[in-house]
């Protein structure tokens, strides 16, 4: 094309962009002027508004349906409007009104690109309009659609089974290639494509050379590895990703089954040590490993480092020794038997150190820590009850109420809004001073919800001058609640006890769901880069204003010292 055309034609482009625009500008002005008209007051405009939305928070979809259309014929500008008009009428089955107003509002810049595409893909493949759906997918999967291994699947799309682009879009393998080579191949292929499709980090590695590089040298061992050590071999890949979130799910692997020794282990502040423990090895549990395949702890930990899905070194402590009882990495990296036997030499409680072999077996598999099985005096608060989401209990000889919030995710029985308005009553009706927020077990959960209890603490803060707020951390303090300490950090004066977090300010994350077409390992890819501190703000953690270790002399001995700590600091003299 002759250069005068081309730029005719980019003139023509930038001046028809800048008439929609305007045109759209005038709608909208139009819009309010027929309000300021009389159709509707401003103040009449507003209540038939916190109708519409109660209905549809309620889901009563149908009767919200007519106060949307009204609303919406006033007032275009409001794309969030527009949205919750369009999810209204595809609940009560009209699709055809409801995908042009769908569109209108996701070409203004409102709602979740990636879902709303989808949407509009989904009420495309039953029109039965091919070609659409199979255009808003591929726009979906562009915004990082975060459930692409759930789209083969999807009863929308069975139209579309035999098309060969839907199916390069759904990750549906072919029926070839029939080597195994070939197959991993094509399955480090689509990782590779996933990675930087998904990957949310700032100048992700995803998308560097490098990256590609380690994906190639894989592919040129597969004949050399087993199938289980192709599974660590990709989860090493997934953690030179940098973050906590990128992972294998290690309890979907496709038809292969990995091996796991009967054990559970903690790092503590003065060793590793077994916490868990199936029959026969019971008289392991409280025993210091000394050295497992030859290597110390510190061994051990720098061993796995590079199989370690984390946001700070600092979570390696914790996920490390989760991932030590994985018998098949341990052979893997020469430290058991081809059998998956591991040798480990410990110290029990009498100072006797003694060498033991212990076989796969039971998983013991420990996310939370749980309380001693025996131990010289009742368990501790924290250590009472971690599988409940979150529960108080005050403490009167500390003037405070005492909060453990365990998960970020509503129950069947209480939302978390629920929960801080009967923490508010709480607070009130006891009148206590100090607010004691425990995360220690807390791995997170949906952010979204966390508005509520931001705001709880803001107002407990603001009751009086002695009224404080301490926040207690630990490694595993992760993803939703690292979210939530961050905002605590930023908007109160809370007092952080215990042990850095285990997740930075500033970190990419968020759970997705991608299958490997042919080995069917499940996998996430962070999709999210959560920026709840300032753009500059490189920490890895949210350090702690009175750091408090946790021992295994502690722990076996059902103290807990971060509460004596607080007893010391609040407790009247």
């Amino acid at each position: 094309m002759p250069r005068a055309i081309g730029s005719f034609a980019a003139r023509a482009a930038r001046l028809a962009l800048a008439a929609g625009l305007l045109a759209g500008l005038l709608a909208g002005l139009l819009a309010l002027a027929a309000v300021a008209a009389g159709e509707l007051t401003p103040a009449e405009y507003y209540r038939l508004k916190q109708r519409a939305d109660a209905l549809y928070a309620a889901g009563a979809f149908a009767e919200a349906v007519p106060l949307y259309r009204r609303l919406t014929e006033h007032n275009r500008r409001d794309g969030s409007q527009l949205i919750r008009y369009a999810r209204s009428l595809l609940a009560t089955g009209d699709a055809q009104r409801a995908l042009p107003v769908m569109v209108e509002a996701l070409e203004s810049g409102f709602g979740a690109e990636d879902l709303t595409a989808y949407r509009l893909a989904q009420g495309a493949a039953r029109s039965g309009d091919q070609e659409q759906a199979l255009a808003w997918l591929e726009r979906a999967l562009e915004a990082r659609f975060e459930d692409a291994s759930e789209i083969k699947a999807d009863p929308a799309f069975e139209g579309l089974a035999d098309n060969p682009r839907f199916r390069a879009l759904a990750g549906i393998a072919p029926d070839g290639p029939a080597g195994r080579e070939q197959r991993w191949h094509a399955d480090l292929d689509h990782l590779l494509a996933e990675a930087r499709r998904l990957h949310a980090a700032p100048d992700s590695r995803a998308r560097s050379t490098a990256f590609a590089a380690d994906v190639e040298a894989l592919k040129q061992r597969v004949s050399s590895l087993s199938d289980v050590q192709m599974v660590f071999e990709v989860q090493r890949l997934l953690a030179s990703l940098g973050d906590g979130h990128t992972s294998l799910d290690f309890g979907a692997t496709g038809d292969l089954r990995l091996s796991v020794l009967p054990l559970a282990f903690h790092a503590f502040a003065d060793g590793l040590f077994v916490i868990d423990a199936a029959e026969p090895h019971g008289d392991l549990i409280g025993a210091e490993v000394l050295s497992l395949g030859g290597l110390d702890a510190a061994g051990l930990l720098a061993a796995l480092a590079p199989y370690v899905s984390r946001d700070n070194d600092h979570a390696l402590a914790w996920v490390g020794p989760q991932m030590l009882v994985a018998a098949d990495i341990l052979e893997h990296l020469g430290l058991a038997d081809a059998s998956g036997r591991a040798t480990l030499t410990v110290e029990d409680g009498s100072a006797v150190t003694r060498e033991v072999t212990v076989a796969p077996g039971e998983p013991r598999w420990r996310h939370r820590l749980p309380a001693p099985a025996e131990a010289p005096r009742p368990a501790p608060l924290w250590l009472r009850d971690s599988e409940t989401s979150f529960w108080h209990e005050p403490l009167p000889a500390l003037d405070a109420l005492y909060v453990q919030f365990n998960r970020v995710r509503d129950t069947p029985s209480q939302s978390i809004a629920a929960y801080a308005e009967a923490l508010g009553a709480a607070l009130a009706a006891g009148g206590w001073r100090h607010l004691i927020l425990d995360l220690r077990h807390n791995g997170g959960g949906n952010n979204s919800l966390l508005r509520p209890l931001v705001r709880l603490a803001i107002l407990h803060e603001a009751a009086g001058p002695d009224h404080r707020l301490f926040v207690v951390t630990a490694r595993n303090t992760f993803s939703a609640a690292q979210n939530l300490v961050t905002r605590l950090e930023q908007m109160t004066d809370a007092v952080f006890v215990g042990e850095e977090t285990g997740s930075s300010p500033n970190f990419t994350g968020e759970t997705t769901s991608v299958e490997l077409p042919y080995s069917r390992l499940r996998l996430s890819v962070s999709s999210r880069y959560w920026q709840d501190s300032s753009p500059g703000d490189r920490r890895p953690y949210i350090p702690v204003d009175i750091p408090v270790p946790l021992t295994a002399r502690d722990y076996f001995g059902n103290v807990d010292p971060v509460m004596v700590t607080l007893g010391a600091l609040l407790a009247p003299e």
